[in-house]
């Protein structure tokens, strides 16, 4: 789903999803808001320490467990380092809902060759209260998902993504602004957006636009 020009969207969207395009929206019931502890209420800041494992563990074999908004803020701000974490070859699991609370989301994976490479299974929680303002290139909760990347079971709800009139803005989603299929001197292996879904307004003129990817 693409659209140039300036837009005002709300949607509510559940989507089955690939790089080849497949879509598929329907009703499903849920329950609205589930409840979120005080620890998985983000307070805007992006800690470039670790902040332990209560809150982030890596077992050093692959797995990384996000327990709480403190340890998801961490993540995405490994990725969005000077020495870029690509987690290629990792799985990134989310074990609780988390709430944003409005505070300013920066997209993970948002600028030139820093983007996610590895699996991140939401396994069915929510993230609320998403909001990104600002004239990233790559807009969304994943700015830009890499080469074999794969982002599964999340559910985003209550988002509001406005990049303005800014045009520096090339491509807006509401899970991922931008997927990238292709790596120098390295196969290309599909990026997978699977079981996700999204709500929320999006006000932008990017030039690609879509309610999960762009």
């Amino acid at each position: 789903m693409r659209k140039k020009g300036l837009l005002s969207l709300f949607v509510l969207m559940f989507s089955l999803c690939s790089i080849f395009g497949l879509i598929n929206l329907g009703a499903k019931n849920e329950t609205v808001q589930a409840s979120v502890l005080s620890d998985n209420v983000w307070d805007g800041s992006y800690p470039t320490d670790h902040p332990g494992n209560a809150d982030y563990y890596d077992t050093g074999s692959g797995d990384v467990f996000i327990y709480t908004a403190k340890g998801l803020a961490y993540f995405a701000s490994k990725v969005n380092a000077n020495a870029a974490d690509s987690y290629n070859g990792k799985t990134i699991k989310l074990e609780s809902n988390i709430d944003l609370n409005g505070n300013t989301w920066i997209p993970i994976g948002n600028q030139s060759k820093k983007y996610f490479q590895g699996t991140f299974d939401g396994q069915g929680h929510f993230i609320y209260g998403m909001n990104i303002t600002g004239d990233y290139y790559n807009v969304g909760f994943f700015g830009s998902v890499g080469n074999g990347g794969i982002i599964k079971n999340l559910h985003i709800r209550n988002a509001s993504i406005n990049t303005g009139s800014g045009s520096t803005v090339a491509n807006v989603g509401g899970v991922a602004g931008q997927i990238i299929n292709y790596s120098a001197n390295v196969q290309s292996v599909p990026v997978v957006i699977e079981n996700c879904s999204f709500s929320g307004s999006i006000t932008t003129n990017a030039k690609y636009l879509g309610g999960i990817i762009s």
